[in-house]
């Protein structure tokens, strides 16, 4: 469990400063070119968007993988020590 609530705080570590670095961004063009640049930027953004998802997804997903096999692993060597 506590390599569990270490993830979470590494997931929290890298994306929190990604999103707030496209946010800032974001502000900042809006307010120097007003909101047709955010308009036009829109495709982009929701790229990002996608592309922080689907990296967050992914992570997800290996530390599943990652739990199982620990605990696989945890199983057979509590398997071997009987």
């Amino acid at each position: 469990m506590q390599q569990h609530d270490l993830v979470k705080r590494g997931l929290v570590w890298s994306f929190v400063p990604m999103l707030l670095s496209v946010g800032a961004f974001v502000l900042a063009l809006s307010m120097a070119a007003g909101a047709r640049v955010v308009r036009d930027g829109l495709p982009f953004l929701v790229l990002v968007a996608v592309w922080i998802g689907g990296s967050l997804a992914m992570r997800l997903r290996e530390e599943r993988t990652l739990r199982s096999e620990v605990e696989e692993l945890d199983a057979i060597a509590k398997e071997n020590h009987q």
